[in-house]
C-alpha cells in the first residue's frame, strides 16, 4: 500500500464475505467442487476487514462492506470516484490543436510533379 501511495494510487476496497470465511465453489464438468490449494486443502476465503481499512486509509482511499441487499460498488461510485473524475477532469481540461496541414499539401505537390512531367505535344 505504501508504494502505491508514493506513485499517487488511490485504493478503494470492498469487504466481501464473512470474518468465520467460506469455502470457494467451483462447477468443474457439471460437477460442484472446492478451491484447493497446491497440497490438496481446501481453500476457505475469509474476510479482513481491519487490513482492508488500512490499506484504504494509507492510499486515501476507502473501505465499503457489501451487505446481500447492496454490494457497495454504487456508493463507492457516487460518494467517490464520480466526484474525483470530476475535480480531475475539470482541472485538465484544455484545448490542444494538431495541424494536419501537411497530407493536401504533399498531394498538391505531387500534383504539380506529374503536371511538370506531362509532355504537351499532340
Amino acid at each position: 500500500a505504501q508504494d502505491a501511495k508514493n506513485e499517487g494510487i488511490i485504493i478503494y476496497c470492498i469487504g466481501v464475505g464473512t470474518k468465520e470465511g467460506e469455502l470457494i465453489a467451483l462447477s468443474v464438468d457439471g460437477k460442484k467442487e472446492y478451491l484447493k490449494d497446491k497440497e490438496g486443502n481446501v481453500v476457505k476465503s475469509r474476510l479482513n476487514e481491519t487490513l482492508l481499512e488500512q490499506i484504504a486509509l494509507q492510499t486515501g482511499g476507502s473501505y465499503i462492506r457489501a451487505n446481500p441487499i447492496q454490494f457497495g460498488l454504487d456508493i463507492l461510485y457516487q460518494e467517490r470516484i464520480l466526484k474525483m473524475a470530476k475535480q480531475e477532469f475539470q482541472a485538465k481540461l484544455n484545448k490542444r490543436y494538431t495541424q494536419r496541414f501537411q497530407i493536401p499539401l504533399l498531394l498538391a505537390v505531387v500534383c504539380l510533379l506529374i503536371e511538370a512531367c506531362i509532355s504537351e505535344r499532340r
